[in-house]
């Protein structure tokens, strides 16, 4: 978007170079975030590989929605770059958590108010561009050669059900079917499940070594 292009043009000081190598050295401190040990590992995955290699933005897409379960703010990112991930924001409708989800919605639409007031021609062009390239169908392969609309709505369903559920791990998948089109550095996102399935099991465990508060329970509590 051109929110999007607005918020990044100081990067235009910097030598190409160095600003790639700060890009990938972030890219990388995700992925040892996430995977430790293990982030070799999924260095050797293709996916993994062309993301660095052509410094894409899933990987930041994917982190974006693991810290938007906090901070709801963190979907700008994903909704100002490539804006049909951000349909998996719906996970909050789901969840029922009104809150959150005014606040990532209310905040990406705000900074969009504030851009097209100062460019509105660039967001008419926007605009423009993106009605033309609907039904675009690229001449190099792809994995996922299903029209967009198709997986709009299994993204949508996927995410709600997923809130409903209360099951994270299904928002960075469905963010990755929501993608305008899914080339094989898309998949990274995937990346974006190990991070929110952790979380999920710590959740688990410390809820199961909390001691029951039944006056039934056989654990006496001071």
């Amino acid at each position: 978007t051109p929110a999007y292009a607005q918020i990044f043009q100081w990067v235009h000081a910097l030598p190409w170079e160095v600003f790639l190598w700060i890009w990938d050295a972030i890219l990388l401190a995700i992925l040892f975030k996430w995977a430790r040990w293990w982030t070799l590992a999924l260095l050797a995955l293709p996916p993994v590989a062309l993301e660095l290699y052509h410094g894409n933005i899933h990987v930041f897409m994917a982190a974006a929605m693991v810290v938007g379960f906090r901070y709801p703010v963190a979907w700008i990112f994903p909704m100002l770059s490539k804006v049909t991930p951000g349909l998996a924001v719906v996970w909050f409708l789901g969840r029922r958590d009104y809150r959150s989800f005014a606040i990532a919605a209310g905040s990406t639409a705000v900074i969009c108010a504030i851009s097209f007031a100062i460019a509105p021609q660039y967001w008419f062009d926007w605009i423009a561009t993106m009605r033309d390239a609907i039904g675009f169908r690229p001449e190099t392969p792809y994995p996922v050669d299903i029209p967009f609309q198709y997986r709009a709505i299994a993204a949508v369903a996927l995410a709600l059900w997923g809130g409903w559920t209360n099951r994270r791990w299904v928002v960075p998948v469905a963010g990755m079917l929501a993608l305008p089109i899914i080339w094989w550095h898309g998949f990274a996102m995937l990346l974006g499940v190990i991070p929110l399935l952790r979380q999920t099991r710590t959740e688990d465990q410390y809820r199961s070594a909390e001691p029951s508060t039944s006056p039934n329970s056989a654990i006496a509590r001071p």
